[in-house]
């Protein structure tokens, strides 16, 4: 889900905008994606952990 909505934003944002400051975005937009995929991670190992214990 994350990384549909970082290449929706991506496109816009190309789109629209001059290049230095749609660099600057991108940089965002990928920081924010790889913080929503560690999340994925987290919650992956804790699901694990549940079913484990449960």
């Amino acid at each position: 889900m994350g990384d549909e909505q970082s290449r929706r934003a991506l496109a816009k944002l190309f789109r629209g905008s001059d290049a230095l400051h749609a660099l600057k975005w991108k940089e965002i937009y990928d920081h924010v994606e790889d913080a929503i995929d560690k999340c994925e991670d987290v919650a992956s190992i804790v699901e694990g952990i549940v079913v484990k214990h449960t």
